[in-house]
């Protein structure tokens, strides 16, 4: 009971210092970079980062990070783009991220495609480039039935005419072809990568990275501002980012067959834990319900603070019931997941520093898995026990000595393993006599002589 004391007490204690950490003010030291380059000058450094698959809330978080690693590396941002689309909304907060962005971010659709939300993304960068047999377009949003698995055009007007006006922005900002980026939402049109190139809706077609740095060497691009930016790519140094943990955490969950498969776990885990009266298994189907939605869009950090909280009344309930089970294991997994999706500061702020939740993350992660494979042990050897076969205390062959005399028709008492028994023999047996169990019947042992 003292050792799991302990271990709620260290779980409770990280959860306090995440719900409470921003009241600690701090002041982080500046960092000065000084760079060889002049203040307008980006590069020979380019952050590639590649967002393929479903456009969802991970891809924001990913490009503000890449934005932020940039920045400090007086860097150019190169993002490839393959995929087919995804949702709307994080779709328009990364052009609304990427066309204030005061770093130049270079879109490269590469593989098959950048199409709906992958073309609108496109459409806000800085310069915009294709890959030889690749395509953009079909920008009309679609409405998805996630029960029958239809996807339905939207023809709401307010809808369509807030996204052509959206499209209008970005594209004629950077002095590209209004009237054919519009049909792609009208009228659907998808255009290949020399179409695309001679209709003026890209700047560049490159056959691979190289080429496409070797061509946007010396470019000017205009920032938020009218800030102008020259793009020295001469000598280029590639560094590829792949996101933080809870970015790529969050972009496993988001693909469609994960994030459906555990919505549908936790919906039957949850009716049937309920339906049979098994509440303790209910915390399993929440968890699995909360990464489901989390693949289809719920905001990532309420997510978070849910699972911290039901995690700490979890471990709470957990400390007042006897044993160490399914709940307590529920609530250890719900807070190591809610830590790994805590948010991380930019670098300028007055609070806790990036550092400060990298840290708190990494040893809640690290106490988690820890506690975690303790509680895994402890339940197979649980399990192993209840399996293990039942050995009744067996009398026959159990050596014992005579208090009485015992003969066929005459009992009397014996001591067997330290515990007194009336027993029965066909020989006449003497006090003192070693005598061995050949029986028992009706509560009454049956004896012989011992013969060493």
């Amino acid at each position: 009971m003292l050792t799991r004391k302990i271990f709620i007490f260290l779980y409770l204690l990280l959860l306090t210092l995440i719900l409470f950490g921003n009241v600690v003010i701090t002041l982080g030291a500046v960092e000065l970079r000084h760079s060889t380059y002049s203040e307008n000058v980006y590069g020979p450094k380019v952050i590639v980062i590649r967002v393929d698959g479903t456009i969802s809330t991970w891809t924001v978080d990913y490009i503000k990070e890449a934005i932020d690693i940039a920045r400090d590396e007086k860097a150019l941002i190169v993002m490839e783009l393959n995929t087919p689309g995804g949702l709307l909304d994080p779709a328009f907060e990364i052009a609304d991220t990427i066309a204030n962005s005061d770093v130049p971010i270079v879109g490269y659709v590469v593989g098959r495609w950048a199409l709906s939300a992958g073309t609108l993304i496109l459409f806000s960068t800085h310069i915009a480039a294709m890959q030889p047999i690749t395509t953009i377009g079909s920008m009309q949003p679609v409405l998805y039935d996630p029960v029958t698995g239809a996807y339905t055009p939207v023809n709401d007007t307010k809808i369509i005419n807030a996204l052509t006006k959206k499209v209008e922005q970005y594209v004629e900002y950077r002095g590209r072809n209004v009237t054919a980026a519009i049909k792609c939402i009208t009228e659907n049109a998808n255009y290949d990568a020399n179409e695309a190139l001679k209709l003026k809706l890209i700047e560049v077609l490159a056959d691979n990275l190289d080429d496409l740095l070797v061509k946007i060497d010396g470019y000017k691009v205009k920032l938020i501002g009218n800030k102008e930016a020259v793009l020295i790519t001469k000598g280029y140094k590639i560094l590829r980012y792949e996101g933080s943990i809870r970015v790529r955490f969050i972009k496993v969950l988001s693909d469609p067959m994960v994030s459906g498969l555990l919505m549908s776990l936790g919906f039957l885990v949850t009716i049937f834990s309920i339906l049979s009266a098994h509440l303790h298994i209910t915390p399993i189907g929440v968890l699995l319900l909360m990464l489901g939605l989390l693949g289809s869009g719920f905001n990532v950090n309420l997510a978070a603070m849910f699972l911290l909280v039901l995690g700490a009344i979890l471990l709470t309930i957990e400390l007042v019931t006897p044993g160490f089970g399914i709940i307590g294991g529920s609530g250890i997994v719900m807070l190591a997941v809610g830590f790994m999706l805590l948010p991380t500061g930019g670098k300028w702020y007055i609070g806790p520093g990036a550092g400060y939740w990298e840290t708190l993350r990494i040893t809640g992660i690290s106490i988690g898995i820890f506690f975690g494979a303790l509680t895994s042990l402890i339940l197979y050897k649980v399990v192993k026990v209840r399996k293990r076969r039942v050995t009744l205390w067996e009398f026959k062959g159990k050596i014992g000595r005579a208090i009485d005399p015992i003969g066929p028709e005459k009992p009397g008492y014996i001591v067997v393993e330290g515990e007194y028994w009336r027993a029965l023999s066909d020989e006449h047996i003497k006090p003192g006599d070693k005598v061995i169990v050949i029986g028992k019947e009706e509560g009454i042992l049956i004896v012989k002589k011992y013969e060493e």
